[in-house]
Parts: C-alpha cells; structure tokens; sequence
C-alpha cells in the first residue's frame, strides 16, 4: 500500500461541499441565513441547531461543543477516523487521466520570454519604501534579499527576489508577484531538530524579525514559496522531530494545517499568535491596530 497521499488526493477532499455532504449523511439545515447554515449538531444529539456551516468559507462551528474547523476535521471527527482511512474507504484517489482525444486543444500561446539582467544588494528606493509597508527592517530583508532586475519580453521590471533551492526567485513589489523559474522551495538548516515552515518569504522574515533571539536558539526553516508544494515536501518536514506550521489563515491554509495535524503530531499549528489575521505578515504589519471585522 502507498503511504503517502498525492496532492491531488487532499484537493479532491478539499473540494468536497460541506452542506452537500451533510445533506448525503442525512443532515439538513434547520435555517438558512446568507451564507450560514444552521444545523442540529451531526456530532451530537441536541434539540436547538447549534452548528453552523458558513458555505462560503466552507467551513464549520458547532457552539454546543466548542469546535469548529475546515472540511478534514468534520470529516476525521464526524466519522472518528484519519483523513487516510476517509480517503481510502471512500475511494477519493485521483480519477484515471482523460484521454486527450476527446478534449478540444486551446489554442498554444507563445512562451514569454524571461530574463534576469541584474542581481544586486537593495538599494532602489520604492522597494525600500515597499520594505517599510511591509515592517521588514533593511538589516533583516539586505541578509536574505536580493534587488531583481528582469525582463519578460524585453520589457524591464524590477522587484525584491527571494532565492529557493534551486536557484530561481520569488520576486515582489508593490505592484508585483513572479515566480523567475525554477520553482521550489527555500530551506535554511541551522543544525535543529524543529522545522518552522512558512507560506511566503515575508511570513518568514517576519518570523525572524519578531524573535531577535533566534541566535541562542537556532531553528530550521522552510518556506513553500507556495502552498502547492506542501505535498511535496512532507519528507522534508517530516525527518523533523517537530514541525511547526505559520501557514496563512485563509481556507486553503487553515485546511492544509488541520490535514497536517491530522497526520502526525508531529505537526503544530502555531498560528494562533495571527489568528485574527490573514498571515503573520499582515500580523506584524497591523500590529497594535484593531483587528477588520
């Protein structure tokens, strides 16, 4: 038997509609108001709906138990299992690929042509003033930065490159995001049995920014440059003896966070420091503000 999941096994769950999934179980909302769907508890027997599924978000909250999450933890809670046993007894492993016989071919666009002209320290002043917008100190952003300077189809653009393991750059501005190829990755091994693994690169400095300390206590670090390469890099995340996710709060994040979790406890969820916001950067960047809504 394979072990491992594919990552399309977790997408096909992730795609599954919490209130149509209910409704095949037998459960049907007591009311509908907006995007909120009020049920009586499928995890427990109770007379007043308590739970409730914002479709929208897909996700749920029972108020009678306390608990709540995304469409893997209903599903590992409602039917007392792994998200592994759910996967296999319910057979959501990849459909067989289609023959491309019968599907219409889109009409080929040309590749653009991408070019690195310069690598150099930050100096231009818009990506510093991005830098300040974003609370990331020069010091921090000079030491694992670097000033892009590119071309797609000969036009030019610059951003702040944030290099991965194989030598290609995730490039931001104020006004832009590229990946410069190859695709994968950034690590950065301190000799440490716990991994800290982030999203984005800004998620990551602004990890290192808020613990000065990190130097009496090193840690290991991976950034995913991307939450598709989350499957791909569980080996990695798990020769670890602790594996602690910043992972970004939005669904998709907080989705492949309780997957994780639901794996090994291996995994913790450190999120809770940003909870009321998208990611730790927004975190640091709203720092002493009210949180919106």
């Amino acid at each position: 038997m394979n072990n491992r999941f594919n990552h399309p096994d977790i997408d096909r769950v992730l795609q599954i509609d919490l209130v149509d999934y209910l409704s095949s179980q037998g459960h049907e909302p007591v009311r509908i108001s907006g995007n909120d769907y009020w049920y009586l508890s499928p995890l427990a027997e109770e007379r007043t709906a308590s739970f409730k599924v914002n479709r929208k978000k897909n996700i749920w909250y029972d108020h009678g138990r306390a608990a709540g999450g995304g469409i893997i933890h209903f599903l590992t809670r409602f039917h007392g299992c792994t998200i592994r046993d759910f996967i296999e007894a319910h057979n959501l492993l990849p459909a067989a690929p289609q023959s491309t016989a019968s599907i219409p071919k889109k009409a080929e666009e040309p590749d653009r042509k991408i070019e690195i002209s310069t690598i150099r320290r930050l100096t231009h002043d818009s990506l510093l003033n991005y830098l300040k917008q974003r609370k990331i100190p020069y010091y921090l952003a000079a030491e694992y930065c670097r000033e892009i300077w590119y071309t797609v189809d000969d036009r030019k653009y610059f951003g702040i490159g944030f290099i991965n393991d194989a030598n290609g750059y995730e490039v931001r501005s104020a006004y832009s995001k590229i990946c410069l190829h190859p695709k994968a990755v950034s690590t950065f091994k301190n000799g440490s049995n716990i991994l800290c693994v982030f999203e984005g690169f800004f998620d990551f400095l602004s990890f290192v920014y808020v613990h000065p300390t990190r130097l009496d206590f090193p840690l290991d670090y991976l950034i995913l440059n991307g939450i598709a390469l989350f499957e791909k890099s569980r080996p990695v995340m798990e020769s670890y003896q602790e594996i602690k996710l910043f992972l970004d709060r939005d669904t998709t994040g907080l989705n492949y966070t309780e997957y994780a979790c639901s794996l090994s406890p291996k995994y913790r969820d450190e999120s809770a420091l940003y909870s009321k916001y998208k990611d730790m950067n927004d975190w640091l960047v709203n720092f002493g503000k009210s949180p919106a809504g």
